[in-house]
């Protein structure tokens, strides 16, 4: 691996730290689900970028990261989506029932 090939993915990495580190200031301490589900949806973006770069330039790593990949899209994303649904205000929670 090249000297730009490290500090290219370092910098990835670093950038997917700081998204990481956002979300979990927007769910957990701002507690807002909604901001949080789309503060996971655009955590997608670094992470796919460093992922792709990893798989290019040091395949191993690229291989390690992408259960984190799958675990995000395949857990985290529905979680998010589901606890934001989930803590809807009373007035925009859809039942399906009709009051007379």
């Amino acid at each position: 691996m090249s000297q730009t090939d490290r500090l290219i993915s370092l910098t990835a990495l670093g950038i997917v730290m700081l998204y990481n580190e956002l979300w979990n200031i927007v769910l957990f301490r701002w507690q807002n689900p909604f901001a949080g589900f789309l503060g996971v949806l655009a955590f997608l973006a670094p992470l796919l970028l460093l992922q792709v770069i990893l798989l290019l330039v040091e395949p191993i790593s690229g291989l390690l990261m992408l259960i984190y990949v799958l675990w995000v899209v395949l857990y985290d994303i529905p979680w998010s989506y589901a606890l934001w649904k989930l803590n809807l205000p009373e007035h925009e929670k859809v039942d399906g029932s009709t009051s007379s």
